[in-house]
């Protein structure tokens, strides 16, 4: 059975990340990791949610993966709480060889950057495609990340 490390936020309410990963992808008969960035009580749609931003653990988890000598087939990534974030999974990378590295760079939509980003997550983004083997992108994000207008 593959192993998927799956880097996204958990969110209480709302269909998204996590909630929506773990039972799709274990249909596939994929062993789901869950890599948990952000806790969140609605997806970022919802006015006044709440966001505990988990990027301080983030290293001691990769450490203790890497001193248990586990291992990931596959690398995905959707919701990430930062651009320091970014910087983390390029570090992982060195520490861990993935068969495949799948990246959802989830940061906009209609337009406009989700409440808990800036324009640092963009740039981010594009430095961390680069290690990619598949990008999903949806529109918004595509334009961004290639810097062109509507």
């Amino acid at each position: 059975m593959k192993r998927i490390l799956t880097m996204h936020d958990i969110s209480t309410i709302g269909r998204a990340s996590l909630t929506i990963c773990i039972p799709v992808i274990s249909s596939f008969n994929m062993q789901v990791c869950p890599f948990v960035t952000a806790v969140l009580s609605a997806t970022t749609d919802y006015k006044g949610f709440e966001i505990i931003d988990l990027t301080n653990k983030l290293e001691k988890f990769i450490l203790s993966w890497k001193n248990q000598n586990e291992y990931f087939d596959i690398f995905y990534s959707g919701f990430l709480g930062s651009n320091i974030q970014q910087k983390i999974i390029e570090k992982m990378f060195k520490l861990f060889k993935f068969d495949k590295i799948i990246i959802d760079p989830v940061f906009a939509d209609n337009d406009m950057l989700y409440p808990t980003f800036d324009d640092k997550i963009v740039n981010g983004f594009r430095s961390l495609i680069k290690y990619a083997d598949i990008i999903t992108p949806n529109i918004t994000e595509l334009k961004m990340l290639a810097k062109t207008k509507k």
